[in-house]
């Protein structure tokens, strides 16, 4: 089998340049989008990834803005799934505009399939790891149709806008948007999800809300504390991670505390103390502290001392075993 013509992305642009009109004829430039998606599709494998150079991406904002390529299904997805790509790089995400944001909007907002609304929620995702890029998606007036596509029925537009929403919402300025136009009601139910990806994306996102004093009582109002509490015993360190970060966020609430402690919220979260996940370790004890309050008198805070003690002696006990018998997953 013979090495797809278009590896790298200077290869794809000199298909381009061979042409006053490249869209004029687009077979060629679909081929050469095609080829350059099939090799770089992969992150580990990925010649494009693994170079550090900034890449020449002015020609794909162009073709991305260009009414013809969104009239065309194939070619949008195509530029989409390029995109994703290249905005795996750092250097890449820094030579984001303005007027490539509002082109990646109106395939949020008007999608001619859902594919297309999926990958555009990828590139989302990757572009707001920068901080600039966040506030430039939420003034492009994407982001509520990122959250529309939370109740869709296709589990991987859920898991990709989910994906978009937890970049966003890791930057302060996402989370007050978000909490502003609904994300909360939007998200909790996704929480209870049978797909995996679209789980673990799901509890990034509350786990970052959870961050904003003002929507944890929205989390509690929309019963989002009871899964939360659910995925303490998932599998996947990610998932449980997040949650047990995301109830030491809630637990600093009065009425919140009173639903982890009346849903069995203790046990789960004391088993997470002997794990081998440091972080859910961390969050764990922090929730367990939270959730004895604090009443101001000195034989409170001698309980909370000694408590403090008890929760560094478990953490101990856990990383030493986890340290002295460790698990092979190597498959024979």
């Amino acid at each position: 089998m013979s090495q797809p013509r278009c590896a790298t992305l200077s290869e794809f642009l000199a298909v381009v340049a061979s042409s006053e009109d490249c869209l004029s004829d687009a077979d060629p430039v679909l081929k050469a989008l095609e080829d350059f998606i099939e090799v770089n599709s992969d992150p580990a494998t990925s010649p494009n990834f693994d170079r550090e150079e900034t890449d020449n991406v002015e020609e794909l904002v162009n073709l991305l803005r260009d009414p013809r390529v969104i009239e065309d299904e194939r070619m949008t997805l195509a530029l989409l799934r390029t995109w994703k790509i290249l905005s795996r790089k750092v250097s890449n995400r820094g030579l984001i505009t303005p007027a490539f944001v509002e082109a990646l909007a109106l395939f949020l907002r008007e999608p001619k399939n859902v594919q297309i609304a999926s990958e555009a929620a990828s590139v989302v995702l990757n572009i707001c790891y920068e901080k600039k890029n966040v506030t430039l998606v939420l003034e492009s007036g994407g982001v509520p149709a990122l959250v529309s596509y939370l109740s869709a029925t296709d589990e991987e537009v859920q898991a990709n806008s989910s994906g978009a929403l937890q970049s966003i919402c890791f930057q302060e300025l996402g989370r007050e948007y978000l909490r502003d136009i609904g994300v909360i009601p939007a998200i909790v139910p996704l929480l209870q999800s049978l797909n995996v990806k679209v789980r673990t994306r799901a509890v990034g996102v509350v786990h970052n809300m959870s961050s904003d004093g003002p929507s944890i009582g929205a989390i509690r109002r929309e019963g989002g504390i009871i899964p939360l509490i659910g995925l303490l015993r998932a599998p996947q360190l990610a998932i449980c991670g997040s949650a047990a970060g995301a109830l030491q966020n809630i637990s600093r609430e009065t009425a919140s505390q009173e639903v982890i402690l009346a849903n069995d919220g203790v046990p789960l979260l004391t088993d997470l103390l002997f794990g081998s996940d440091i972080m859910a370790q961390a969050a764990a004890s922090g929730a367990l502290l939270n959730l004895m309050g604090e009443d101001g008198t000195e034989k409170h805070e001698r309980k909370r001392d000694a408590m403090k003690k008890i929760l560094a002696l478990s953490l101990t006990t856990g990383m030493v075993f986890h340290g002295l018998y460790t698990h092979d997953d190597t498959p024979d």
